[in-house]
């Protein structure tokens, strides 16, 4: 039997260390799962056309797997006082191979959100079990004005544009015939449920949205055509 390499020694006592300090937290109450008041919260930001907290809520479904960096803006757009971080895990280090621990987070307060494990911890907690390294961050204020057009792009916070004669209604067509159909496919009972929740509020129709579309389209060729 080989001898174990140095760097595979740190990895078994890493994890050996990390599963005993990842319960110790757990019991102690330094780690809970996302609750209903921080979906609440994300509820007012849509992005694409749905609102951030049925991203977070079924980022399963709606995001790839290793889409951290995406995971955490997200819940940074759409989070008061929220700080977007960027850093190194030894986790994922020691998952994933070297060139492979970078990882995307935020942080309110004394408390660390991680939308790809859905889990709220103490901030000292969460860097101590990661050992996070090179860590950069970045506040709200100013993220909005190096990114202002694409936050006045895409961000939107009010639900009124995407109902009928809303001027970001037609942007339903294409994502929202997808999320229905990946509904149906799933089986998921509770997404299927909150997507229907969100349609209704919006007044979401399909054949309305279909004959506005094929409309706009009509204007811009009649438009073109007098150019």
């Amino acid at each position: 039997m080989k001898p174990l390499k140095i760097y595979d020694l740190k990895k078994k006592y890493y994890f050996a260390k990390y599963k005993i300090l990842f319960n110790k937290a757990l019991k102690e109450g330094k780690i809970t799962r996302f609750d209903d008041e921080i979906f609440e919260k994300m509820n007012s930001t849509i992005i694409a056309c749905l609102p951030v907290s049925l991203y977070i809520k079924y980022s399963n479904y709606l995001f790839a797997e290793g889409t951290c960096y995406d995971r955490s803006l997200y819940m940074f757009l759409a989070l008061d006082n929220a700080i977007l971080v960027r850093g190194k895990n030894k986790d994922l280090e020691y998952n994933y191979c070297k060139g492979n621990e970078g990882h995307g987070w935020i942080e309110i307060g004394d408390f660390v959100y991680d939308p790809s494990l859905m889990l709220k911890f103490d901030k000292a907690t969460y860097y101590s079990l990661y050992e996070c390294s090179n860590v950069k961050k970045i506040d709200k204020q100013t993220y909005l004005q190096e990114h202002k057009e694409f936050v006045d792009s895409h961000i939107s916070h009010d639900l009124d544009e995407f109902k009928p004669n809303g001027k970001r209604r037609l942007e339903l067509g294409v994502l929202i015939f997808q999320i229905k159909e990946l509904s149906k496919i799933l089986g998921d009972e509770q997404f299927t449920k909150d997507i229907n929740d969100y349609l209704s509020l919006i007044e979401y129709d399909e054949k309305q949205i279909n004959m506005e579309r094929e409309e706009a389209i009509k204007r811009i060729l009649t438009n073109e055509s007098k150019a």
